[in-house]
């Protein structure tokens, strides 16, 4: 699982839940396509963490916002799915690799 390139994805989207949801504990269960395999990581923030956590969401809807109200691309912000995509080549005008 530690070597799955969506991990660090899936484990803000886990934080961003317990943040909002004042949670202590989180569970990212990983299944394989096949659902032969799983693992269920449990994840636990401090409330110094959810406060930061919380600051990142704020900021980065902030800064989608600006970029609806101005009608430009919000920044680019480069994930796992990028080398899946059919726009990669040209994607923000930005070749990635």
């Amino acid at each position: 699982t530690k070597d799955n390139t969506f991990l660090p994805f899936y484990e803000r989207q886990v934080k961003y839940y317990m943040a909002m949801s004042g949670a202590k504990k989180g569970y990212l269960l990983l299944m394989s396509f096949d659902f032969s395999r799983y693992t269920v990581i449990e994840y636990s923030i401090s409330d110094d963490e959810r406060q930061k956590i919380l600051d990142e969401i704020n900021e980065r809807a902030r800064t989608i916002l600006k970029a609806k109200q101005l009608q430009i691309e919000p920044p680019q912000e480069k994930g796992a799915w990028c080398g899946m995509c059919r726009w990669r080549h040209s994607c923000f005008n930005v070749k990635l690799k």
